[in-house]
């Protein structure tokens, strides 16, 4: 768990500077999805930083179904993880384009 404890920090202070430019900017919607597929992205991780740390707390049966749950929940949340690949899409949105022109046409491709 100690060696992940940095990386912890850095998306503390990544959801920190979000929360100050909502702050300053008044609005919290415009990038919330960030906020919530980063904290989602940091579940899996937790969940894989205890593992260590399980093995060495507990033994036999109980230690058998702690890493079975929480292989079961790493296994339930690794998808979220992914989301944050997505999310660059929403970050800059000159490089999507809209084919056909119109404002209420949904189907945006990448450029």
């Amino acid at each position: 768990m100690m060696r992940y404890k940095p990386l912890f920090y850095f998306l503390g202070v990544i959801l920190a500077l979000w929360l100050v430019r909502c702050l300053f900017a008044g609005t919290i919607t415009v990038y919330a999805f960030l906020a919530w597929n980063l904290f989602l992205a940091m579940i899996p991780l937790a969940i894989y930083a205890t593992i260590p740390w399980i093995r060495q707390r507990s033994s036999g049966l109980p230690q058998k179904i702690l890493l079975l749950a929480s292989g079961g929940a790493w296994l339930l949340f690794l998808p979220n993880a992914f989301y944050l690949l997505s999310d660059f899409m929403h970050l800059n949105p000159q490089a999507l384009v809209n084919k056909r022109g119109d404002e209420n046409h949904f189907a945006i491709e990448y450029a």
